[in-house]
C-alpha cells in the first residue's frame, strides 16, 4: 500500500462519515480519477482485514465494519503514517536513510517505481537519490546493484552487516517507532519500544529470550553491558540471525578466529548459541560465535574490580598498551587544557578500562554508536577539539584512524576530568576595615564568579602581616602595598568592576598562550573546484609551496576526512591532518565560490588548523572562539567580503 492509499484510509478511518471523491481528492491533491483508481484498490486491501467500503453514488464513501477490526487497522495505519510522517515530504537525507533502511530490510523486490510512489517524489528525484547512496555505500566498500528497475545492495558479508547495523542505529530520526508500544505489551526487557520495533523490523523473534540468554552470560563473566553495547549486541545477533535464515554466511581470518577461540568469552558465546539454535530451529556456523565474541570482547567491560576509579593507577599496570595510550592522552590534554591530568589517577585509571576494548573494536573494525555525540560537539566544541588532537596517539600506536563516535567518548572522559581538575583562583578580600561593606561584596564575588575560591575577608591595616603564598588574586576597596596581582574595585562591585575581574580571569587561565599569532592564509577558489578532495589538495598544495606542512599532510588529511565528518553547521568544515607532517603552525582558509556538497551538509569555507606538535596546546582558545563566532553573522560576512576581510576574521580565532 502506497502513501496516498495509506493516507486515503486514515481519512476515512478517522472520519466514519461519507467523503465525497471530490473532497479526497482536494485533500490529497490528485484528480476524481485517481480517487476512483485508489478507492478500487483500498477496496480489495481492507476485505482483508474483515471491514469493507461502502460506496454510494451521489453520497461518497465510508468505512464499515466491527468497532475492533476498524481500531486494530487504524492503529496499524496511524503506525505505518507515523513511519512515513506523511504530514511533510521527506528531506533528501532522510529519503536516503529510508530507502537504505528499505533496500535492508525488505522482503520483497525494491523498486525504482515502488520508491517513487511511497515518497511521493518523481522517479527521476529517486535515480538522483540512488547516486547519493551509491557513492556513500562505496566509501563502506558496498555497491548498488540497478538491475531493470530492481535495486539491491552487494558487497562483502562483513562490510554489509557493519553498515547494515549503522543504519539500523540511526532510524529514530524518523521517528520509527511512534505509536509502536501497544504492540509489545507482552515484552519485559532492558531495551525501549523504539529498539525493539528496530529489532522487530530486522527479525521478527523471542527477544525476551534472547535477553535472557545474554543476562547470563553478564552473570557467567561478571560484567555487565552498558546500555549501548548491550543494544548494540541485540542488533548485532539480529541481523546474523536473518542473513544466516537468507542463506548468507561470514569469514573471519584464521589469525583471528584462532586467538578469540582461545578466550573466556569465546567459552561463553558458544555456549549462549547453544541455546539459540534449539529455541531458534538453527544452525549458527563457529564463526557467527567469533563476531559476537567480538562484540562482547568489544564492549566496556565493568568489573567490579575495576569500577573503583580511585584505585591506584599502577595496579592497572599489567594492561600495557592502554595504559601507555592513556599517558600519552593525559599529556597532550594536559598541554592543551594547561591542566595536569597526568598524575590524576581517576582519570587514567578511567581511561584505560575505557580504551581497553576500544583497541579491539579498532582492531576488528566495530562500531558503537554515540547518541550524544552531537551534543557534546555543539555544547563542549573545546573539549571535543582537544580530543581530536588525541587521535594521533591512536595512530602511532595502532595505525589505526578512530572515528568520530569513539572520540566523542574520550571527550567524555576529559570533560569529566577538566570539570573536575578546573583550579579556582585563590582570593583574598580587602576592605578599609573588614567588615559591613566587605561581607556585601564577598556575597557579590561569590554569587557573580563561581571560577573564584573566595579564602576570606582582611582589613587593609594587617595585610601585611598576612600569610598570602597561596593567594591568587587580591580583591580590594582601597589601595594595598603588595606583589600579589591586586585589583582595585568600588565596594557595590559595578559594572566596570565586572568587566576587570572577567579580563583578569580570562588572562588567568589563559597565561601561557601569549604567544605570536599564527600566520593567516586565504584562498577564494579561484579554480572554482567541485569535488571534496579536490578542494583539500589544491589547498594544501599552496600551503606547502608556502612552506608550512610536508607533502605528506595532505593524505593524512584526507584520510582522516574518510573516517569521520568534520562538518561543524554554518557551512563551515575543519579538515586537519597529522601535527608531525605540520613544519611552521598556521590556519588556512578556502571560500568557495558556492556551495558544495561534503559529507552529510553542504560546505563553503574550509578551514584547516594546522598546528606542530610542539604548539598543539594553541588548538584550546583557537576551537573556544570558532565555537563562540558560529552563532556570530558578522563572522561569515567577513569571511566572504575579501581575503583580507578574511584575514582579520580569523585572527578573531586567536583573541
Amino acid at each position: 500500500m502506497n502513501v496516498r492509499l495509506k493516507k486515503m484510509l486514515e481519512i476515512l478511518l478517522n472520519s466514519r462519515d461519507y467523503k465525497r471523491v471530490d473532497q479526497l481528492s482536494k485533500i490529497l491533491n490528485v484528480s476524481n480519477r485517481t480517487i476512483r483508481s485508489d478507492l478500487d484498490k483500498l477496496e480489495r486491501i481492507v476485505e482483508l482485514e474483515g471491514i469493507y467500503l461502502v460506496r454510494k453514488p451521489g453520497v461518497g464513501v465510508k468505512i464499515d465494519g466491527t468497532e475492533r477490526n476498524i481500531q486494530l487497522l487504524s492503529r496499524k495505519i496511524r503506525e505505518d503514517l507515523n513511519l512515513l510522517d506523511c504530514n511533510s515530504f521527506f528531506s533528501p537525507e532522510q529519503r536516503k536513510k529510508y530507502i537504505i533502511k528499505k533496500l535492508f530490510l525488505s522482503k520483497n523486490q525494491v523498486t525504482v517505481n515502488t520508491l517513487s510512489e511511497e515518497l511521493f517524489v518523481s522517479k527521476n528525484t529517486i535515480y538522483n537519490d540512488l547516486d547519493n547512496i551509491e557513492k556513500l555505500l562505496q566509501k563502506q566498500n558496498l555497491y548498488l546493484i540497478k538491475d531493470r528497475g530492481i535495486i539491491r545492495i552487494a558487497g562483502k558479508e562483513k562490510d554489509y552487516r557493519k553498515v547494515m547495523s549503522h543504519y539500523m542505529s540511526e532510524l529514530d530520526e524518523l521517528n520509527f517507532h511512534k505509536g509502536k508500544e501497544f504492540l509489545y505489551e507482552t515484552y519485559k526487557g532492558r531495551i525501549d519500544s523504539n529498539t525493539l520495533f528496530q529489532l522487530k523490523q530486522i527479525v521478527d523473534i523471542n527477544y525476551n529470550f534472547l535477553e535472557k540468554t545474554l543476562d547470563e552470560v553478564e552473570k557467567e563473566l561478571n560484567f555487565k553491558f552498558p546500555e549501548g553495547a548491550f543494544i548494540n549486541l541485540l542488533i548485532h545477533i539480529a541481523i546474523t540471525i536473518r542473513r544466516i535464515k537468507e542463506g548468507y554466511d561470514i569469514f573471519m581470518p584464521d589469525n583471528i578466529f584462532n586467538n578469540i577461540v582461545k578466550t573466556n568469552e569465546f567459552k561463553f558465546a558458544k555456549k549462549m548459541v547453544k541455546k539459540l539454535e534449539e529455541e531458534f530451529n538453527m544452525i549458527i556456523p563457529e564463526t557467527e560465535i567469533g563476531y559476537i565474541t567480538l562484540h562482547i570482547l568489544g564492549s566496556k567491560m565493568y568489573r567490579d574490580n575495576l569500577l573503583n576509579f580511585h584505585s591506584d593507577f599502577k595496579e592497572l599496570g599489567d594492561l600495557g598498551l592502554p595504559v601507555e595510550m592513556a599517558k600519552e592522552i593525559a599529556k597532550i590534554v594536559s598541554n592543551a587544557l594547561n591542566i595536569n591530568l597526568t598524575e590524576d589517577e581517576r582519570f587514567l585509571s578511567g581511561l584505560v578500562i575505557h580504551l581497553k576494548p576500544t583497541i579491539n573494536r579498532l582492531k576488528y573494525g566495530l562500531t558503537i554508536k554515540n547518541p550524544i555525540l552531537n551534543d557534546i560537539k555543539k555544547n563542549y566544541p573545546q573539549i571535543y577539539g582537544v580530543s581530536w588532537m588525541t587521535s594521533v596517539v591512536f595512530e602511532k600506536y595502532l595505525g589505526l584512524n578512530i572515528p568520530e563516535s569513539e572520540i566523542g567518548y574520550i571527550a567524555m572522559h576529559i570533560g569529566a576530568a577538566v570539570e573536575r581538575n578546573s583550579k579556582k583562583i585563590k582570593v583574598m578580600v580587602v576592605c578599609h576595615t573588614g567588615i559591613g561593606t566587605s561581607q556585601f561584596l564577598y556575597e557579590r564575588l561569590k554569587k557573580s564568579f563561581p571560577e573564584l575560591e573566595l579564602v576570606g575577608i582582611c582589613s587593609s591595616t594587617i595585610i601585611q602581616d598576612k600569610e598570602l603564598s597561596d593567594i591568587d588574586l587580591i580583591i580590594s576597596t582601597v589601595p594595598v602595598r603588595t606583589t600579589k596581582p591586586n585589583i582595585l574595585i568600588s565596594p557595590i562591585l559595578s559594572y566596570k568592576d565586572i568587566k576587570l575581574l572577567m579580563k583578569f580571569i580570562e588572562e588567568y587561565y589563559n597565561k601561557g598562550d601569549n604567544q605570536k599569532s599564527l600566520d593567516k592564509e586565504v584562498f577564494f577558489n579561484v579554480n572554482n573546484l567541485q569535488k571534496k578532495e579536490e578542494i583539500l589538495r589544491d589547498m594544501c598544495v599552496k600551503l606547502e609551496k608556502r612552506d608550512y606542512i610536508t607533502k605528506d599532510f595532505v593524505n593524512t588529511l584526507i584520510q582522516r576526512e574518510k573516517i569521520s565528518s568534520t562538518e561543524i553547521g554554518k557551512g563551515l568544515v575543519i579538515p586537519h591532518g597529522l601535527p608531525k607532517e605540520v613544519k611552521k603552525s598556521c590556519i588556512g582558509l578556502t571560500v568557495l565560490d558556492k556551495y558544495v556538497r561534503w559529507n552529510e551538509e553542504d560546505v563553503k569555507y574550509i578551514l584547516i588548523i594546522c598546528l606542530t606538535e610542539e604548539e598543539i596546546n594553541r588548538g584550546k582558545r583557537i576551537f573556544k572562539n570558532l565555537s563562540e563566532l558560529l552563532e556570530e553573522d558578522e563572522f561569515f560576512s567577513m569571511l566572504e567580503k575579501c581575503p583580507k576581510s578574511a584575514k582579520q576574521a580569523l585572527e578573531l580565532l586567536e583573541r
